[in-house]
């Protein structure tokens, strides 16, 4: 068997490569989709997970500091929940009435704003140099009712037309067959939409639980998580440790920050929208520090 040159070495060598990193591709983006509908399958019960360990890592710094105060560790969660509870409820208090009538103001102005931006478009295409009809000059200016030149007019003479009752009757089953898959539709819709709110709702009453579980339990779930990994005792297992020990810390320290550098730019946007005079100062602020985070 004759041995393949050198170009025809390079040849095979780059087809072979080509074949793997396309391989390696389509692995990826199937394990990725298929991430992706676990992840929407699951998600009922994972964002309630997700919202509770994140308040776990912002509330465990305080838990610790009052456990290191000789408190016990259940009190001391009972205590930061009851402060923070109340922290909200006052901040709630304070910002939810003007949030309310910002919002209520802002709605009752949108038609005025839409018939606004409407009559300026209109004004832009009319004073425009630009014309729609320069992109239709073959389009037919005859008045209706009147024929072009050069065709024939055809009286049409008027067909029997049925009995009224005859008429209402066949509108009304068409309307019926018609209109038939939209109204059930809409039922499904309007039931699946009220299932999705008790879901909701239940995961909001969960997420308190789960952070409490997860605040009380630390201690078990950091020397006990390791057990969970799919791999033997060895090396490897020391490595995928020490990795994902380092990703948790630089997640809780990342969700930290990103808190409080939200709650910063929310209220130092707020205090300039109205130091400058800005309508809706308090909403723009909240959606600015909310979107911060992003």
């Amino acid at each position: 068997m004759i041995p393949p040159s050198p170009a025809q070495s390079r040849i095979l060598w780059f087809a072979a490569t080509f074949f793997a990193v396309g391989v390696i591709l389509a692995l990826i983006v199937g394990i990725v989709w298929g991430l992706g509908k676990v992840l929407h399958l699951f998600s009922p019960v994972l964002w309630p997970l997700a919202i509770a360990a994140v308040i776990a890592y912002l509330l465990d710094p305080v838990v610790d500091l009052l456990e290191h105060r000789r408190v016990p560790r259940n009190r001391a969660i009972v205590l930061v929940f009851a402060v923070a509870a109340c922290v909200m409820l006052a901040i709630a208090g304070a910002i939810i009435p003007r949030l309310i009538v910002e919002t209520r103001e802002l709605g009752s102005r949108i038609p005025d704003y839409a018939t606004e931006l409407q009559h300026r478009a209109t004004n832009w295409i009319e004073n425009s140099r630009w014309r729609w009809e320069q992109f239709m000059p073959d389009r037919a200016t005859t008045p209706p009712g009147t024929n072009a030149p050069g065709t024939d007019v055809v009286p049409s003479t008027p067909a029997a037309e049925p009995p009224l009752d005859r008429q209402m009757i066949a509108a009304s089953f068409s309307w019926l067959k018609s209109a038939g898959p939209a109204i059930g539709g809409w039922i499904v819709a309007q039931v699946s939409r009220v299932a999705a709110w008790f879901g909701l709702l239940a995961g909001i009453v969960l997420v308190p639980v789960y952070c409490f579980y997860f605040l009380k339990e630390k201690a078990g779930i950091q020397r006990n998580w390791t057990n969970y990994l799919p791999v033997h005792e060895s090396k490897l297992k020391d490595e995928v440790v020490f990795v994902l020990t380092s990703i948790n810390d630089y997640l809780i320290v990342f969700f930290r920050g990103q808190v409080l550098v939200a709650a910063c730019n929310g209220v130092l946007y707020t205090i300039g929208f109205f130091a400058v005079g800005l309508n809706y100062a308090l909403l723009l602020g909240l959606i600015a520090g909310a979107l911060s985070i992003i």
